[in-house]
């Protein structure tokens, strides 16, 4: 599809006409000089000739494709089996396993014999011009398009196309995606062998300063305000508090947001939500809204996690109402216990506090910390907390670190840091 929607955007090809002309010029080039090449453009032609139509037709019409050579090989070669696709629950883990093997064998057939002939083909013989580079963006991947484990596989395999492309040298394909969800796509995917860090190279993470989220709160408060009030452009700094208790504003909205700038908009259009009758944001106001954006954070983080830690919630009591830090040895033996039998009866073999607590639950030998470990790693990876470890400098963070460190690494006298956006959301306890 990335083929031949770049073929389309290059040469205009918005009609059958010029679609045709094209095809039969380039094609009696190929068979005369690479007839490799003349079989990739082939392949394309297959998969996709119509050029010109809509991106979404072209989607169906290779979608149609592709599931009649899957019946063909399943109905040519397996029995009974194409006639209980419809019903999976009556297939056997054997029918199930032949289906997947037959699925591949076409997919295998049908793309990798000629995807590398392909990618040569584009960068040989249509994106040659340095002048002149492509490029693809391909956004909103985190929104609800289609079944979570589908739509987990789909990513995985367009950041395996994307790998491809990489060879096509005046082509660049960006891919918007949060990293969360880029987490998420990894586990959910993860087969035999599969090493996280080689896909390093084509990960790019974007990160804001402060200079640069401050600029971007001045240009949404001054339009603002200026649609209301006056025609001047009035900055963050001059309708906020100087400080919050005995800290800077800024440094305030910072650490509560994150650095990340949908967040500090958030936090800001709730001050503002507070403070509509008045000239100023208060102190006061600036509380109020943070109680608001706070449970909203956290509500926001369960729910984006729940795939890939269906149990999130469940451990939230551990965090409840506790110092900014504390050890881990230090929580209470009984509420220790309670979330433990949770996550045991949750019993989701996705989530590895889940797992970690039966274990511990069906085994005389398993270490009530190792559930704990589990659990706080989890918290950490998604952001909820920071991990001071004995004779660290500070505490580490997952939105500064990228990695999380091993449940071994975790140990009971590991401190655990709440995240200054969830301190009302979590009724942090401040001082002794």
């Amino acid at each position: 599809m990335l083929a031949v929607e770049l073929i389309k955007r290059r040469y205009m090809l918005v009609t059958e006409e010029k679609t045709d002309t094209w095809l039969s010029t380039i094609m009696d080039s190929l068979r005369k000089k690479d007839q490799t090449k003349a079989r990739a453009l082939a392949y394309l032609k297959d998969w996709g000739d119509k050029f010109w139509i809509e991106t979404e037709y072209r989607v169906k019409e290779l979608t149609s494709k592709l599931a009649s050579e899957l019946n063909a090989e399943l109905g040519g070669k397996g029995g009974g089996i194409s006639a209980t696709l419809g019903a999976k629950g009556s297939l056997t883990e054997e029918q199930k396993k032949e289906i997947v093997h037959r699925g591949q064998k076409v997919v295998n057939d049908v793309q990798l014999k000629e995807l590398a002939d392909v990618i040569r083909f584009l960068n040989e013989d249509v994106f040659t011009d340095d002048q002149k580079p492509y490029y693809v963006t391909i956004d909103k991947l985190d929104e609800d398009w289609v079944d979570d484990t589908l739509r987990f596989k789909l990513i995985r395999s367009l950041i395996e196309a994307v790998k491809s492309f990489q060879r096509v040298q005046n082509v660049k394909i960006v891919v918007a995606l949060r990293y969360d969800l880029l987490r998420r796509v990894f586990s959910a995917t993860a087969d035999a062998g599969f090493q996280e860090e080689k896909y390093d190279p084509l990960i790019l993470r974007l990160r804001w300063n402060r200079g640069q989220i401050e600029k971007l709160l001045d240009q949404r408060v001054g339009m603002l305000v200026r649609q209301q009030y006056t025609v001047r452009a009035v900055k963050l700094k001059e309708i906020f508090p100087e400080r919050v208790g005995k800290t800077v504003f800024l440094d305030y909205l910072m650490q509560r947001t994150a650095m990340r700038p949908r967040d500090a908009i958030l936090f800001v259009n709730a001050c503002l939500g507070l403070s509509e009758q008045a000239s100023q944001v208060r102190v006061q106001s600036i509380y109020e809204a943070e109680r608001e954006y706070s449970a909203g954070r956290l509500k926001a983080l369960v729910y984006e996690w729940k795939n890939l830690f269906p149990s999130l919630e469940v451990g939230l009591p551990l965090l409840e109402k506790t110092q900014i830090e504390f050890k881990i040895a230090s929580l209470d033996k009984t509420l220790v216990d309670r979330v433990i039998e949770g996550l045991a009866a949750m019993n989701d073999p996705r989530d590895p506090s889940c797992e970690a607590a039966t274990t511990y639950m069906n085994s005389s030998s398993a270490s009530k910390h190792a559930v704990l470990a589990a659990v706080f790693r989890t918290y950490f990876d998604v952001g909820l907390i920071g991990l001071r470890f004995e004779g660290g400098s500070g505490p580490l963070w997952s939105i500064d670190n990228g990695t999380a460190p091993s449940p071994s690494q975790i140990k009971p006298n590991t401190k655990v840091q709440i995240h200054p956006m969830f301190y009302q959301a979590l009724h942090t306890v401040f001082g002794a």
